[in-house]
């Protein structure tokens, strides 16, 4: 639990909790918004005819998603549905309307380092650190959002892109065995084995979006 972590202050505190309401409110309902108007541009209205096609936060709530994210920095917003019914490709068209996801976490922190320019504008005493702190804050809780979901566990993105890029044959034994590989993957997870790649990939994001992000204030 990332409040739990030594070193943290009162002030840190405020400012993560800011953060991660702003993620639920802001970040998880764009992930399924995106989610929902590929699909929809690829033939399926199935999120659209439920109400789904909308930024609306309270569209796409979810109480366990939203107290993981607050307890663990990770979490998720309930699942859109799609129905690769009703693709003209289906398994081309259900990978890019799930990798809509993910890239709109990615998104969104790639604007976040932008905003990073902005802030040498607020000459207000403590302000501009307050700012750097909350943006750094959401650029990484977006792309931790990025990697996490494409975890390749059910109802996580990567399970269903996983889906989409496996032959039938392979993916008949995958589901045949599903409830077998994701408890061995969850465990794996807890046992922290996924820790250092997942951390590495994180790291490498979220330095190369400061980065590039950057380089107007270089001019």
């Amino acid at each position: 639990m990332w409040f739990l972590q030594p070193g943290i202050t009162f002030e840190d505190l405020i400012i993560r909790m800011l953060v991660i309401l702003v993620v639920i409110f802001v970040s998880l309902p764009l992930h399924e918004f995106a989610h929902a108007w590929t699909a929809y541009k690829l033939g399926d209205d199935t999120a659209k005819s439920l109400g789904r096609l909308t930024i609306n936060p309270l569209a796409h709530f979810s109480t366990l998603g939203a107290v993981c994210l607050l307890l663990f920095d990770f979490g998720w917003a309930n699942p859109v549905p799609i129905d690769e019914r009703n693709f003209k490709h289906p398994k081309r068209d259900i990978a890019i309307s799930v990798a809509a996801g993910p890239l709109s976490n990615l998104i969104i922190a790639i604007f976040g380092g932008l905003l990073l320019n902005f802030v040498p504008f607020f000459q207000v005493a403590n302000l501009a650190s307050w700012i750097s702190i909350f943006i750094f804050y959401f650029i990484s809780i977006n792309i931790t959002l990025t990697v996490f979901n494409l975890i390749p566990l059910p109802p996580l993105d990567g399970f269903k892109l996983l889906s989409a890029f496996l032959p039938d044959e392979i993916l008949f034994k995958y589901y045949k065995n599903l409830h077998f590989i994701s408890w061995t993957i969850l465990i794996l997870m807890l046992l922290g084995v996924f820790s250092y790649p997942l951390d590495f990939i994180e790291r490498f994001l979220y330095n190369f979006i400061i980065r590039i992000t950057h380089i107007p204030l270089k001019f």
